[in-house]
């Protein structure tokens, strides 16, 4: 099977990704590239490495000066990203879920 697996962390003004690929064992992935989105005072800065850290792209302001309003947006350009990349078909999609407060401690499964 081949193919990559995509995670990806959306904070309140960053998002953190990475895709992973599969190679004939399953059960070994490797890192092929990883990056991050963000919100900064001069617009967006987009920065991704390969898996062996090399710089693939690395821009201050990758949407001009202006801002983006929401994280959707930021979500998207990565995934636009992605897309163009490589040609490796996407198998699997994560998002990394975080809850506070008193009512998570562990793991719990969503429905």
């Amino acid at each position: 099977m081949n193919g990559q697996i995509v995670v990806v962390n959306a904070g309140s003004a960053t998002v953190k990704f990475a895709g992973y690929e599969i190679s004939s064992d399953p059960t070994h992935l490797e890192l092929g590239f990883r990056g991050l989105l963000e919100q900064a005072p001069e617009g967006i800065r987009f920065h991704v490495v390969d898996g062996k850290n090399s710089v693939i792209r690395d821009d201050a302001s990758a949407t001009g000066s202006r801002q983006l309003t929401d994280i959707s947006s930021l979500i998207d350009q990565a995934l636009q990203w992605i897309k163009t990349f490589n040609d490796n078909p996407i198998v699997a999609f994560g998002h990394r879920v975080v809850h506070g407060g008193d009512g998570f401690s562990a793991p719990v499964l969503l429905s």
